[in-house]
């Protein structure tokens, strides 16, 4: 019975020294890309380059949503949605859709919504998300939406 009991014992306290995985460390690396670089939350667009360079004014309530697995938010007139799959840096869009309503801000919407299909690669500047192609280029800069206190 002694040898049950010890066994049983054993093999318990081997299961809790090697399942550390509440320790601050492990829980650290089972974190995915998007929580490593804070990207869950919801950002205002501060510049979308293509649209500054034709002199286009910015749509006031131009946002993207990230959450796990998921994309959505207002790309000037319409809603947009979808799956986000980001590996590290890199960054895939997939099953997107949108609303389909006509607005003030069409012209916006269109170069915003070009700029998002040509995203390849995030990168996080100074608490800022640049959406980036595959060569590098800047395609948007977005900034936190600052929460009401």
């Amino acid at each position: 019975m002694k040898k049950i009991f010890f066994s049983f014992f054993s093999v318990l306290i081997f299961t809790i020294v090697s399942g550390c995985c509440s320790c601050l460390d492990c829980r650290a690396e089972k974190k995915t890309a998007a929580e490593k670089l804070n990207l869950i939350s919801e950002w205002i667009i501060e510049d979308l380059p293509s649209a500054t360079a034709k002199k286009i004014k910015p749509a006031p309530n131009a946002a993207i949503t990230f959450r796990q697995g998921k994309v959505s938010g207002c790309a000037g007139d319409n809603r947009f949605f979808g799956n986000v799959k980001i590996e590290g840096r890199k960054l895939t869009f997939s099953h997107m859709g949108m609303t389909r309503m006509m607005g003030p801000n069409a012209a916006y919407e269109g170069l915003f919504m070009e700029s998002l299909n040509q995203v390849a690669q995030v990168a996080v500047i100074k608490g800022k998300m640049c959406l980036q192609s595959k060569d590098g280029k800047t395609l948007m800069v977005l900034k936190p939406k600052q929460k009401k206190k």
